[in-house]
């Protein structure tokens, strides 16, 4: 039995100028098998986002059935999908949700925080993985004071602090220059061994050593 099954997903939104209706996703099904390399392709607009914010509970669809370890995560309530969240999931959107309050370092902290769980250990690791993104420099700044690459390499090291056995990465080098965006991925690489992937991806460089391609055109798989 695989991870995931991704059954007949389909997604409707309705405009907020005229009620009109947009299909994001129609009959979109996949399989994910534990520990697999997973890309998304697919032009702007053909429903790469929606498919991910779905997979990660922060939408619900139209129709259809998402199952984590036969479990439909698509019935469950708000307290269920926090925990399923909490205990299963790190994602990296295009959208950073930092707090401007905390430091670089306190935002690579943050689910410890949150989860009342920092320890030295804790915090030795998220210095470790300043190193690794190549942050350490910046870790007493405010996300204010910082590029947009810099925000990206920060949201994934606090994703790797977290170490969750899924991750969904959106786009999660895109504000990153070429020289730099090939050590991120051999860092993702080595950190990830072993844990299931699910990446959107534009460059062919970000996927090349996925176990499968998944490609999206007007909210549909492409055989």
């Amino acid at each position: 039995m695989a991870l995931l099954n991704v059954n007949g997903l389909k997604k409707v939104y309705t405009t907020r100028l005229g009620g009109a209706k947009v299909t994001a996703l129609s009959g979109v099904s996949f399989t994910v098998e534990e520990g697999e390399f997973v890309a998304i392709m697919g032009e702007s607009g053909s429903g790469k986002t929606t498919l991910l914010n779905i997979l990660a509970g922060l939408d619900k669809p139209t129709s259809g059935q998402v199952f984590l370890n036969m479990r439909d995560i698509v019935s469950l309530n708000e307290k269920e999908i926090s925990a399923f969240r909490r205990d299963h999931l790190g994602f990296v959107f295009q959208d950073f949700l930092l707090l401007d309050g905390l430091t670089v370092r306190e935002n690579i902290l943050l689910p410890a925080i949150i989860g009342g769980a920092v320890t030295g250990q804790t915090e030795a690791r998220a210095d470790q993985l300043c190193d690794v993104f190549g942050i350490s420099a910046i870790r007493d700044k405010y996300p204010a004071e910082i590029s947009g690459g810099e925000k990206q390499r920060l949201n994934i090291a606090r994703v790797m602090l977290k170490n969750a056995p899924i991750l969904i990465l959106d786009e999660a080098t895109a504000f990153t220059d070429q020289e730099n965006e090939e050590k991120i991925q051999q860092s993702i690489a080595a950190l990830t061994k072993g844990k299931t992937l699910l990446v959107i991806a534009h460059r062919l460089s970000t996927i090349k050593n996925a176990d499968q391609i998944i490609v999206l055109q007007n909210g549909q798989v492409e055989n």
